[in-house]
């Protein structure tokens, strides 16, 4: 092999490994693509937030798995097919969920979950307005 072959594999390489890790690094806002539901249609009551809240949130959240009972009496809004509500702060925002196993039984993704509650951390409104249909 000549040194011309060398430098031009050792390019070819270093091109590969840039592109992937530009890759694996793109924040994934707002997301192109879908987890589909688990196991049945999506419940109407599900919405995607708005672009402009689907995003990071800045502050501090803390997520807490709760039971089925344990968030209807800690989620003043809640009703029987709640599977989570936030508690947005200055700096911070609480987010209570329900298990994976409740969330799959009711057909939806823990990661679609945590995106419609961390929007009403950013500031969503609790009316949902703006919402976005699951695809």
């Amino acid at each position: 092999m000549n040194y011309a072959t060398l430098i031009l594999m050792a390019a070819v390489t270093c091109a590969a490994v840039n592109k992937t890790k530009a890759q694996l690094f793109q924040p994934p806002y707002p997301p192109t693509h879908y987890p589909p539901p688990t196991t049945s249609a999506p419940s109407t009551r599900m919405h995607l937030p708005p672009v402009e809240y689907d995003r990071p949130y800045n502050g501090k959240i803390t997520i807490e798995t709760v039971t089925n009972e344990q968030l209807r009496a800690r989620c003043a809004a809640a009703s029987q097919s709640s599977l989570g509500c936030a508690f947005p702060g200055a700096n911070s925002c609480r987010i209570l969920l329900v298990d994976e196993a409740t969330m799959k039984a009711a057909g939806w993704a823990v990661e679609v979950m945590l995106r419609h509650e961390r929007a009403h951390c950013n500031g969503w409104p609790q009316s949902h307005p703006g919402k976005r249909a699951y695809p």
